[in-house]
């Protein structure tokens, strides 16, 4: 039985004894007037439940409009869950299904003539017929579709093109169809309330919350026939904003400057006293804005006593008469807010918002080191849960498992075609690949996907490991991209070895540090262009690593020596940890390592300066674990101590 009914079995089961003796009472002749009388019970019955669990400040055709949808997602959810169970169970039968469905969808496009796809008839002659690829194989083709060309790649027309951050590398542009976004809808959804509700009812809450976005117009534009372009995040949220939901008023949410939107969303966050959940897309996103909290919280504070707005926040006077409309004075609610902030910041969430009971927000790969800060500082106490695997070629994956850390995902079983090269393989330009059923558990895997966007067995860059098998459909950990790996001589350094052994070596260093803020790296080959930087003593190439370094008593600087010896310590350690690092060191193939510390505040500063110099969004914007762009390598020089 759906959840939702068995909430509600006791007012459905009067409801419908009391339309009963309505209905025989009328007699057989009026059974129009029985059905009508049913249908007006069920109308007032959501009306009067509507009213009853959403936010009182919603408006009411926004409360029974939310209320419905949520009702309706729940029953679907029942469903859609019975249906993973077959899907999840059968992969053979479902991976050739989907492959065929594919096939058969974009039958008649230039490309897939062009490459005979239309006579492949089995996974594994398609395997055969058709490379391995990367995004550069299908550029030309989506430029074509961009300038208005039809049936080139998709027989649908795109309803919206994805672009991707670019951080690794030049920006992408993916043909999104209206299925993807459908999906989502009647799959993702109802299974996440099927599935997480019952541990964290905050997922199907209908009372405001704090959602973490900016400007995610900005970052959207059209082609000449109409089509939208822009961040695939921005595509998601947009048709949330049309009803004004969350503890921020939709004229938060245009406004550009993204330091003046935090502080508006901290402003109305904290004006709430029963916030229910905070949502963002990574903890990246959420370490920024509650780490700036840690020096604005004064002004914040005066704010709300005062039920004013600061003059210097960057945005137009129209956007701030419609925001001070919202704006009202509560001097008891400051109050409490002073004595909590005076306390300190560990566990502060919690504190200011007693009934939060939910951050939802990717905590894993890149994010990993800061949802570790946040999770022991700011959200001491509060669950961490990232629903969906959803990049800019698709929705990939859905986490089921709301208790599970790290987060893992099951591969999504719709629309999705799945194939796995084994990480021993990736170096290679056309590596044997595994089907779903072939994988193994605990082997780790980059991931390729084919889908009706016109991507065929096109290299993600994502690598995972399989965890675990759902019945027979694997699932996995997302661990690192391709781009995001240290790899001069072929001995593949993760992130997550890198990051390791620079925590290992800064706890063991010198007392004032604490940790780490961040990191960031990029090889020597990018050094060599400035003479002043370059260092002779190495014969070989090396890896070059910028850190940011916390400290107990605030910003302060370390030595010369302090930083030679800090670098010294994390060679030693990564020699220890890595055994392809550590042969490639023995055989001179590789230098030692050179460290450089970097001015506190800088990776922030590296955020701003990529937002500036990028198309991409603020939600866009991860992390670089490994530096590609000489401008970015350039700028963390320019931000390093003693150089």
């Amino acid at each position: 039985m759906p959840d939702f009914l068995k909430r509600h079995w006791s007012r459905v089961l009067i409801l419908l004894g009391l339309l009963c003796r309505i209905a025989i009472w009328l007699g057989p002749a009026k059974v129009f007037s029985t059905v009508a009388a049913m249908a007006l019970g069920l109308v007032c019955l959501l009306v009067v439940t509507a009213k009853w669990h959403t936010d009182p400040t919603f408006p009411f055709t926004v409360a029974v409009k939310r209320y419905a949808f949520v009702v309706y997602l729940t029953i679907r959810g029942y469903f859609v869950s019975q249906e993973l169970e077959w899907l999840t169970s059968h992969p053979t039968e479902l991976q050739d299904k989907t492959l065929l469905q594919i096939l058969k969808t974009n039958e008649s496009t230039e490309y897939a003539i062009e490459n005979g796809l239309s006579k492949v008839t089995t996974r594994e002659e398609f395997r055969r017929s058709h490379p391995l690829c990367k995004y550069e194989r299908f550029a030309p083709y989506y430029e074509r579709m961009m300038n208005g060309e039809d049936n080139v790649l998709t027989s649908e027309k795109p309803s919206f093109y994805g672009v991707t951050s670019g951080t690794t590398g030049k920006a992408s542009h993916i043909a999104q169809l209206p299925y993807q976004f459908e999906s989502m809808y009647k799959q993702a959804a109802p299974l996440i309330l099927n599935r997480v509700a019952p541990t964290f009812p905050q997922v199907r809450s209908l009372r405001r919350k704090m959602v973490l976005y900016f400007n995610p117009e900005g970052c959207m534009s059209r082609l000449k026939d109409g089509t939208l372009k822009g961040a695939i995040s921005s595509s998601y949220f947009m048709p949330a904003l049309k009803d004004d939901v969350f503890t921020s008023p939709k004229v938060v949410y245009s406004i550009v400057d993204e330091k003046t939107t935090r502080y508006l969303h901290l402003l109305f966050g904290l004006h709430c006293r029963s916030l229910p959940s905070i949502d963002t897309s990574f903890a990246s996103v959420m370490y920024l804005v509650f780490h700036e909290l840690e020096t604005i919280w004064p002004e914040l504070v005066r704010d709300i006593r005062r039920g004013t707005l600061k003059k210097d926040l960057d945005m137009t006077k129209g956007q701030r008469v419609e925001i001070e409309r919202f704006l009202t004075a509560d001097p008891e609610r400051a109050d409490e807010l002073e004595r909590e902030f005076k306390k300190g910041m560990v566990g502060i969430a919690k504190r200011i918002w007693p009934e939060l009971g939910l951050i939802n927000a990717v905590t894993t790969g890149a994010f990993a080191h800061y949802a570790k800060i946040i999770q022991s500082t700011y959200f001491k106490g509060v669950p961490f849960y990232a629903s969906l695997y959803v990049a800019t070629e698709g929705w990939l994956g859905i986490n089921i498992w709301p208790n599970r850390h790290p987060n893992v995902w099951l591969l999504s079983p719709y629309k999705m075609f799945f194939e796995f090269i084994p990480v021993a393989g990736m170096e290679e330009d056309q590596p044997a690949t595994l089907f779903a059923e072939e994988v193994r558990l605990n082997e780790e895997y980059e991931i390729v996907i084919t889908n009706s966007c016109g991507l065929y067995r096109y290299r993600l860059g994502d690598v995972v490991r399989v965890v675990e098998f759902y019945n027979r459909w694997p699932v996995v950990l997302l661990l690192y991209r391709t781009g995001q790996l240290l790899n001069i001589r072929g001995e593949c350094v993760p992130e997550t070895t890198l990051y390791n052994s620079i925590l290992k070596s800064v706890a063991g260093f010198y007392g004032e540090v604490s940790g780490i803020t961040d990191f960031t790296c990029c090889e020597s080959v990018f050094l060599d262009r400035h003479p002043k930087y370059q260092d002779k003593g190495r014969t070989s190439p090396y890896y070059v690593l910028f850190v940011e370094l916390i400290n107990d008593d605030g910003e302060r600087d370390c030595s010369k020596d302090q930083i030679a010896e800090l670098s010294a310590v994390v060679e030693n350690s990564l020699y220890e940890a890595h055994h392809l690092y550590k042969f490639r060191r023995d055989n001179g193939g590789l230098s030692q390592l050179k460290l450089f510390v970097v001015k506190f505040g800088a990776f922030q500063r590296l955020r701003l300066f990529m937002l500036k110099n990028s198309t991409a969004s603020p939600q866009q914007v991860k992390p670089p674990r490994v530096l590609k762009k000489p401008e970015l390598v350039n700028f963390m020089l320019a931000e390093s101590i003693h150089c």
